[in-house]
């Protein structure tokens, strides 16, 4: 991940933070690595948005899992 934070590759780092809430990371000890190989703020914001973006994505995959579990039922 350092390589990828140093040279700021937003892809890089989204594949690096989901493979970490995959093993079971914490968004709070993604951001404390990410700022523990920068320390810069904008780094931190980009990593923060990332996890943003992957939460909200779950979200919408386990709504649409819904929808087709209940027409399942039907």
């Amino acid at each position: 991940m350092e390589s990828a934070v140093i040279t700021g590759c937003k892809h890089c780092i989204a594949v690096h933070v989901e493979k970490a809430l995959d093993a079971g990371a914490s968004e709070e000890e993604i951001l404390r690595a990410a700022s523990i190989l920068v320390g810069g703020e904008s780094t931190l914001n980009s990593v923060a948005e990332l996890l943003k973006r992957l939460r909200y994505e779950e979200n919408k995959r386990a709504e649409w899992i819904s929808v087709v579990d209940d027409v399942r039922e039907e």
